[in-house]
């Protein structure tokens, strides 16, 4: 009798285990939540690359070559003078050495100096595929006048560089900067002295009258 109790107590006790772990098994059954993915840390954006033809690089495997072309500049030129004040064009082209569907590559930059001095002021920077531009002289730098050079420069690159910048190498039909001279000349302004045929007055024809009356009558009584 005492056995049968014990086994029913133990009965008891595995059903309710067996009821719990009905209620609670499906939440341990569940698998842990998943973490996003994580994000590779983004690496910083990488610089250019070193243009060898625009710019001086660091160990640059290019070689200048020999077959470059240089800039044909139009107008102005050396026979060529202009009144200060008015407007000068500067055309220009390329000789049949330069690539012109690759060169220039950004721009066109434009130069003046005056003779006798060092330093060269840009004019303007154009497009790549620009050929000409009108340039309105300031008064203060075309001063009392004298000779003026130009300097075409593409792409901004002058192997000296005096006006723009140097660069590693020097690719095969580049086109080389050129420069021209030209005269500025300032219009004399002749002084101002009165008209010298000034119309005439009522005075002077009191003068002229009388002297007419007379020659009248001489003339009436020389043909009678």
């Amino acid at each position: 009798m005492r056995s049968r109790q014990v086994s029913s107590s133990w009965l008891q006790a595995i059903l309710q285990v067996l009821a719990i772990c009905a209620v609670l098994g499906p939440a341990f059954a569940q698998p842990p939540p998943q973490q996003p993915p994580q994000q590779p840390p983004q690496q910083p954006p990488r610089p250019p690359a070193c243009n060898p033809i625009l710019e001086v690089c660091p160990n640059p495997t290019c070689t200048d070559s020999e077959l470059i072309g240089q800039v044909l500049i139009a107008s102005p030129n050396r026979a060529s003078f202009f009144y200060i004040g008015n407007p000068i064009n500067i055309t220009w082209d390329y000789s049949a050495e330069v690539d012109i569907a690759q060169f220039p590559i950004q721009s066109v930059n434009l130069y003046w100096q005056k003779d006798g001095q060092r330093d060269w002021q840009e004019i303007t920077a154009l497009p790549a595929r620009a050929k000409t531009h009108i340039w309105e002289m300031q008064d203060a730098q075309a001063g009392t006048g004298g000779t003026f050079r130009i300097r075409v420069v593409p792409d901004n690159i002058d192997p000296d560089g005096r006006t723009g910048r140097t660069r590693s190498c020097t690719p095969s039909g580049w086109p080389l900067r050129t420069e021209v001279a030209f005269s500025l000349i300032r219009p004399r302004t002749l002084p101002s002295t009165g008209d010298p045929f000034p119309p005439a007055t009522s005075d002077g024809w009191k003068t002229y009258v009388p002297w007419a009356s007379f020659l009248m009558a001489f003339s009436v009584l020389l043909s009678q």
